[in-house]
């Protein structure tokens, strides 16, 4: 967002107050700006919803029961949601339901509790995303809300896709689409195929659903989104080697990504195509033209992390422009009726001042020197102290770069060999070698250098398994407080004991009855020490000979200064109790 972006918005709240106090719940007014609020979210542009919206809207007692206020404080909330704001996103939302709750707006709580699904779906929140899919069921039951039905049946989908039964989802998935067409609602009809195409075998249904998936997010305008459906055609070529198909989509991708705004998204979206067409080369033979495009992959994700980096400021900034204009615009309605007052204080204070002033200005000077001095003085210091921060962030960034080279050798030489038992240990060194690169990408990405958030760790681990094709039906529970934080040397262990632990569940666990195999993590501190918990519902340990991933787990478990325990219980379960361990802090404050 550029300043003359942001002038814009400030300039705009400024206008809009006066006319606000007067159109308290006018749809002529409000409709305008919900429109483009909708479009701005339907090309991802979700910053400039939720700065439009503030811009817009102040929420008052006179304005509280208004639907169309609230319509767009839903909007606010569903882009609030899709940056992954979660906790502003969900404290809008209640608020939103209590109010919709109180003035009886039945569809506007329904919507509310959607939004909460799509937010607790992202995080994995089992219970809290189907009691909030049960309450919109209710809602649009019993107030024939039919035109919301095809975004409950897609959520409903997804939740049987992660929690329920494939054919469950599928069912769902369907009923979306019947639905959808009822009522042209064309993002939930994109959405309903692309959940379609997870259940299909048959690659050419797939592909099939996919472009039906595009070509509705052709029609709402929303370009990325036809890239990302024309890259999961190309995923789906690539894996049965239909490669002569491919590169017709791949332009395609192209064409609906050229012109995008460069945002995070639109880089990673570059990023996933380039490692698609690395791997077509690749399985064409072409391997330098393979690592050109896996180099290039990694080009966007560092644009990707610095245009994350720079949005995050300039959003900070519209922020801060923003709560000052508020505050500016309640302090001047609070105090309408003592403005002239107000202006005889002001003239007598600036005569006053300019006296004191004329008596005081060697003074000032003396102290504007002074003051000069100081911030010359805190200047180099800034500078000093950013030369640091860069230099440790470049560290970490450096090593994960080439740890993820080292990866990519491993895995293009992995692929050159048909024996599954060499592809194997392949896999397992390149995913204990991401479990340390994603420590030193945590610490670079977020410049800070002492603690690393273990729960978004060990989440991102879990996700670079599950992107594994070899583990579908696996299932991973976490419990670990998002407030839980460790050191360098505490964590790096505890990353190689999980990876270990994990790579053996996949490899020798086995679950009767074809049921999914639950893996369940857990991290619980008790003044001070902490208990770690892994356990699966597979058949146990069937040995008691010593292998190598027991002696690396065990080493681990030593420099925690503890020893692991292992046994059988429905399942194999591994404990470990240690303390975090003690390092000197880095001064990057």
């Amino acid at each position: 967002m550029n300043l003359i972006q942001k002038i814009f918005y400030v300039f705009l709240l400024q206008i809009l107050v006066c006319y606000q106090t007067i159109a308290a719940c006018d749809s002529i007014y409000y409709t305008k700006y919900f429109n483009i609020a909708q479009s701005y979210q339907n090309q991802h542009q979700h910053q400039k919803v939720i700065a439009l919206v503030d811009s817009v809207v102040i929420l008052t007692r006179n304005n509280e029961g208004c639907k169309f206020v609230l319509n767009l404080l839903h909007l606010k909330g569903l882009a609030l949601e899709h940056s992954q704001k979660f906790e502003e996103s969900s404290a809008l939302l209640k608020q939103l339901i209590g109010l919709a709750q109180r003035y009886r707006m039945p569809e506007i709580e329904a919507k509310s509790y959607l939004t909460l699904v799509r937010l607790h779906d992202f995080l994995k929140r089992e219970g809290d995303l189907r009691r909030n899919l049960q309450n919109a069921k209710k809602l649009i039951d019993n107030y024939n809300l039919h035109h919301l039905l095809p975004e409950y049946y897609v959520r409903a989908s997804s939740y049987q896709r992660f929690f329920g039964s494939g054919d469950s989802s599928l069912y769902y998935a369907q009923q979306a689409i019947v639905w959808g067409e009822k009522n042209n609602d064309y993002l939930n009809l994109a959405d309903a195929h692309f959940l379609l195409s997870t259940h299909q075998n048959d690659t050419n249904e797939q592909v099939k659903s996919n472009l039906k998936s595009a070509e509705y997010f052709k029609r709402l305008g929303s370009n990325s989104s036809v890239a990302l459906q024309y890259i999961n055609v190309i995923r789906s070529l690539n894996n049965k080697s239909k490669l002569g198909e491919v590169d017709k989509y791949i332009d395609s991708a192209r064409v609906y990504l050229s012109n995008l705004e460069k945002t995070p998204r639109v880089y990673d979206i570059h990023e996933y195509l380039s490692k698609l067409i690395s791997e077509k080369y690749e399985k064409i033979g072409k391997v330098d033209s393979a690592i050109f495009y896996i180099k290039l992959a990694s080009s966007y994700r560092d644009s990707s992390h610095f245009v994350t980096n720079d949005q995050f400021i300039s959003e900070k900034e519209v922020e801060i422009a923003t709560l000052k204009e508020k505050a500016r615009v309640i302090e001047l309605t609070k105090s309408r009726k003592f403005w002239i007052l107000g202006f005889l204080v002001t003239l007598i204070s600036i005569l006053i001042l300019g006296f004191l002033y004329g008596r005081n200005l060697k003074y000032q000077q003396k102290i504007s020197v002074q003051k000069d001095q100081i911030l010359a003085q805190k200047d180099e210091l800034d500078k000093l102290l950013a030369n640091q921060t860069v230099l440790l962030s470049e560290v970490h960034h450096r090593i994960k770069n080439n740890l993820q080279v080292v990866i990519g050798m491993l895995t293009l030489i992995g692929r050159k060999t048909n024996d599954q038992k060499v592809v194997q240990t392949f896999n397992d060194m390149s995913m204990k070698i991401r479990s340390i690169s994603l420590i030193h990408e945590q610490l670079y990405s977020k410049n800070q250098f002492d603690l690393i958030n273990v729960e978004s760790y060990i989440q991102q681990l879990v996700n670079q398994f599950e992107q594994m094709n070899t583990i579908n039906g696996i299932k991973f529970q976490i419990k670990i407080s998002d407030a839980l934080a460790f050191n360098l040397d505490t964590l790096f262990p505890i990353g190689i004991i999980f990876t270990e632990l994990i790579i053996n569940s996949i490899k020798h666990a086995t679950v009767l009855d074809n049921n999914t195999l639950l893996i369940q993590i857990e991290i619980l501190e008790n003044g001070g020490k902490y208990m770690l918990s892994y356990s699966d519902n597979g058949s146990g340990k069937m040995t008691d000979n010593i292998a190598l991933g027991t002696n690396i787990v065990q080493s681990m478990a030593r420099q925690l200064n503890s020893k692991g325990i292992e046994y059988n219980d429905h399942g194999y379960h591994f404990q470990l109790e240690f303390y975090e361990k003690i390092v000197a802090k880095l001064n990057t404050k």
